[in-house]
């Protein structure tokens, strides 16, 4: 058994997956988007309006990485920023009507993916393989 090949092998995964998510957009054509705005465009998707620190939780991302990817989402149009009336220090992020569509896209992508990733998977391997990593990423804490 060797535990380095098992990470390894969750790099590669990584790795083929955000190349895979890369070469989807440019068939798409959608300039300066990278896999990880998927994962904000979603988080919004399933909820009206979030801050930074609530995206930053559901996407395991500090905030200082989440406020750059979302700056870049604010730029191209896909996500807008507004105060809160209640309280000036809190800002809340919305998706815009571009980025309702490019999310579809995000989601479409990522679907394909899914379905290529586990192909070979019976469901039984797939719970495993879910409850094996939720233990490594508890262990990680």
């Amino acid at each position: 058994m060797n535990k380095k090949n098992v990470l390894g092998n969750l790099g590669k995964v990584k790795t083929k997956y955000n190349n895979k998510v890369n070469n989807e957009l440019k068939d798409f054509e959608l300039k300066g988007l990278c896999p990880s705005h998927g994962s904000i465009l979603s988080a919004l998707n399933e909820n009206e309006k979030l801050t930074m620190k609530g995206i930053s939780k559901l996407i395991c991302k500090d905030k200082s990485t989440v406020t750059a990817l979302v700056n870049k989402l604010i730029k191209l149009g896909y996500v807008s920023k507004h105060r809160c009336e209640l309280d000036n220090r809190v800002s809340y992020i919305t998706l815009t009507d571009e980025g309702h569509s490019v999310e579809k896209i995000f989601s479409n992508i990522s679907g394909k993916l899914v379905e290529e990733s586990f192909k070979d998977f019976t469901p039984d391997e797939i719970e495993l393989l879910d409850k094996l990593l939720d233990k490594m990423v508890d262990n990680i804490r």
